[in-house]
């Protein structure tokens, strides 16, 4: 009989609270979830095994490091649960001239005239229709900010930037311009529900991608990407395959025509993206 890792019954409970652990095992090896810092597609594999065992023991390191990855901190505030939205909708934007001041010693000249530039954006399209807010959103951040990876950009492997940094820095990789489109569409009027941060894949090569959706009632879904920056239906970029999306009310696995499968829990335990929301608050523009 092969051993199996011991895990004790409260991490299979944190397990259990995600709901992945009901998902079918194929399925399951889908949810490779790296880009949020949760676990890779091993060890989701490893601890769904595990969740439906009774364990007693205590975790050893390798244990512990995983399920702290998978859960972030056990501790992380308990913000993005199912069924919360922010109340920022339609707030537009304005940005502190201590953040500017701030911006512009970090990132150099050129900081402050792109935060303005931002804020001069938002309040000249607020009136406008919910598509036409979404076509130049998709526009605007495609033009003011230029790829560079997170290596390149912040010395790390996987950095997720407030919008307010992307910006000010005129650099972002594909989560970072997804944020930015994200937040910048809900401070104009566009409601959470028709909004979702996409984890997706590229069929032709494998490799990991951001791209945010929207999603307006008893319309197709439009896909708002940096890589390819027409504004295209879900139906149209078969060269996407979805994995998971999010927003600031819950996490889903993404699946049928317009990606909307089943609800799998909050964002509470998503490391990265509570990480960008607390400095989003320290910056004064929260989600």
């Amino acid at each position: 009989m092969p051993s199996r890792l011991r895990i004790n019954s409260n991490a299979v409970e944190l397990f259990k609270q995600t709901g992945l652990n009901k998902l079918p095992r194929e399925e399951m090896k889908k949810v490779d979830l790296d880009k949020s810092g949760i676990i890779t597609k091993s060890e989701v594999s490893t601890i769904q095994q595990q969740a439906h065992l009774d364990g007693d023991a205590h975790l050893d390191g390798q244990e512990k490091q995983n399920l702290d990855r998978f859960f972030g901190r056990v501790d992380a505030p308990t913000t993005g649960t199912i069924g919360e939205s922010s109340h920022l909708e339609g707030r537009g934007l304005k940005i502190s001239d201590e953040l500017k001041a701030r911006y512009h010693e970090k990132f150099g000249y050129y900081a402050k005239p792109r935060l303005e530039n931002w804020e001069s954006f938002v309040a000249d399209n607020m009136d406008k229709t919910p598509d036409d807010k979404v076509l130049e959103v998709n526009r605007f951040f495609n033009n003011n900010i230029r790829y560079k990876s997170d290596s390149r950009h912040w010395d790390k492997n996987d950095y997720w930037a407030s919008p307010a940094e992307s910006i000010a820095s005129g650099f972002g990789d594909c989560e970072d311009y997804a944020l930015a489109k994200y937040a910048t569409l809900r401070r104009m009027g566009i409601p959470d529900s028709e909004l979702r941060i996409n984890y997706v894949r590229m069929k032709a090569t494998g490799e990991a991608h951001m791209v945010l959706t929207y999603h307006p009632e008893g319309k197709e879904p439009l896909i708002l990407d940096n890589y390819n920056k027409r504004l295209l239906s879900i139906r149209q970029r078969r060269d996407l395959s979805p994995v998971y999306n999010f927003n600031n009310t819950g996490m889903w696995l993404a699946s049928g025509p317009k990606w909307d499968g089943r609800l799998v829990g909050g964002t509470e335990r998503m490391k990265k993206f509570n990480s960008v929301k607390e400095r989003m608050i320290q910056e004064g523009l929260s989600l």
